[in-house]
């Protein structure tokens, strides 16, 4: 009796996720997001955090939950692009003891004939904090990626234009 009304609801489900991909199956995201031109970033943050590859790689593993392929190599056929680019970050040394940590990354999200479906804005604010298990800043800046990339996530099943993000 139950498994007619979960098939019909898995269906459902399958065709409200695919119907905001459009005619592409596919998202290629590159493989770093870099910093915005001229944006003043700790040189420690650079090294030690690789916030470039570690936001690229959130927003990859949460993007599939709506898309069915999520490459890092441009594709042939039927495709959307995310471009995107950190342009805010700030994490003194320190960890929690430090004060709050924060990073900011816009995007806009693209067929594969470069039309714009839509941009976002996604911001997150951490203090790290004794419930935040005391990290560094580097692991602090790392919590706050993952959210952002749920949060992009959420962004690419109903895309628009000049969408806020997180915090």
């Amino acid at each position: 009796m139950k498994t007619p009304f979960i098939l019909a609801a898995a269906l459902t489900a399958l065709s409200f996720s695919s119907a905001f991909a459009g005619d592409a199956d596919t998202l290629y995201i590159p493989a770093s997001v870099p910093y915005m031109e001229g944006l003043r970033v700790r040189q420690n943050i650079k090294d030690d955090c690789a916030l470039e590859q570690r936001i690229a790689d959130d927003v990859a593993h949460n993007a599939g939950s709506v898309y069915s392929r999520v490459v890092r190599e441009k594709p042939t056929g039927a495709h959307h692009v995310l471009e995107m680019e950190i342009t805010d970050v700030f994490g003194a040394g320190g960890g929690s003891w430090s004060g709050p940590k924060n990073l900011e990354v816009r995007g806009t999200l693209k067929d594969q004939s470069g039309k714009s479906l839509g941009t976002f804005t996604a911001r997150r604010y951490s203090m790290g904090g004794v419930m935040g298990g005391l990290k560094g800043t580097c692991g602090i800046l790392r919590r706050i990626s993952k959210a952002l990339g749920k949060d992009i996530a959420t962004f690419l099943v109903a895309p628009e234009h000049g969408v806020s993000l997180g915090d």
